[in-house]
């Protein structure tokens, strides 16, 4: 599994799918169409956040921190109802997740991510529509609910905000994360990636040096690019193509 911000039309193609899956499909949030893509209104200022496996976009977020949001929209301005003061706000929003995927690790890497890249950039509060059925959820991160419910009977969300100066076990535990590298591209090697690049490694190179030091430099999405290009050189036979695919993939982020 990969995760990275989106940054190819490539994957902006898959996010459009899937936010019609989600909130046109699942949630009727909007009107069903014939190419059964939804582009977001907000789209030319989000950032996706988003988990990719083999090329797929299975999981996404959306975060925007220009004015106005979403939930701005919605409630003809957030501070005639939120009273609080704050300097950096961001908004949070298109939590997505193919169905197959929900019961796995990927929303909790996912939401991870989201607000590691947001305590990284000093936002200090985040504001959420959050659906009705997540209201636990969204509570026990320490959302706050400061509205009415929004939407219609058929899509419901809650207005919510997370004070990100307050004192939250959550967002405590997710500041003394592993630091993630959001620079353009690609963001971090999930575990189960860097294992599976380890085991083609000792699978195909011979030379002990040479495995040794390319094991190491699998650690590190600096380095990514060398192993490949190693691996491609050094290699003691043909790769199978399920193997093949996962190189080209990965080397389409680190290549």
């Amino acid at each position: 599994m990969i995760y990275k911000i989106a940054n190819t039309a490539e994957e902006y193609e898959q996010i459009f799918k899937l936010n019609y899956e989600t909130f046109v499909d699942e949630i009727p949030q909007h009107e069903k169409n014939e190419t059964k893509k939804l582009k977001d209104k907000f789209h030319d200022k989000n950032i996706y956040i988003i988990a990719k496996k083999e090329g797929e976009v299975i999981g996404m977020m959306a975060l925007s921190d220009e004015r106005p949001f979403s939930l701005d929209l919605k409630l003809n301005d957030i501070d005639k109802y939120y009273k609080g003061s704050y300097k950096k706000p961001i908004e949070i929003r298109l939590l997505s997740i193919k169905h197959k995927y929900r019961q796995t690790k990927v929303f909790t890497e996912l939401i991870q991510r989201t607000f590691n890249y947001i305590i990284q950039n000093a936002y200090d509060i985040a504001f959420i529509s959050g659906t009705t059925r997540q209201e636990k959820l969204y509570k026990h991160i320490g959302f706050t609910r400061f509205h009415e419910n929004v939407g219609t009977k058929d899509a419901e969300y809650i207005p919510m905000y997370l004070d990100l100066n307050s004192d939250n076990k959550v967002l405590n535990r997710l500041a003394r994360a592993k630091r993630i590298n959001f620079l353009p591209g690609p963001v971090d090697l999930a575990d189960d990636v860097k294992e599976k690049l380890c085991n083609i490694i000792i699978k195909y190179i011979d030379n002990p040096e040479i495995r040794l030091q390319m094991l190491e430099q699998a650690k590190s999405v600096n380095t990514v690019r060398g192993v490949l290009y190693s691996l491609d050189k050094e290699k003691n036979g043909d790769l199978t193509q399920e193997e093949i695919d996962f190189c080209k993939d990965l080397f389409f982020y680190f290549g």
